[in-house]
């Protein structure tokens, strides 16, 4: 979903810059100009907000597996402990 966000962001960047240069003038076409420009931000505040979000959810994962692990570490840490 982020690939797609980003590369749509980007083409459109680029042509807007390049091939719609013309079309998106804004002093003959301020709307256009003002409509295309804002879809560009749009889209990549959306993946900026996408990768916080994956972010968040990679640390979350981390965190449960480090609170198994440290759950798993103590039952076999006591279990060892007795044999002395």
């Amino acid at each position: 979903m982020m690939v797609f966000v980003l590369t749509t962001a980007l083409i459109l960047m680029i042509f807007g810059t390049t091939a719609l240069q013309k079309a998106l003038d804004p002093h003959v076409r301020p709307g256009w100009f003002l409509f295309f420009w804002l879809v560009c931000a749009w889209l990549t505040t959306t993946a900026i907000l996408l990768a916080v979000f994956d972010l968040l959810m990679v640390r979350t994962e981390a965190r449960k597996a480090q609170r198994e692990l440290r759950k798993e570490m103590d039952k076999t840490s006591s279990g060892s402990s007795t044999d002395f």
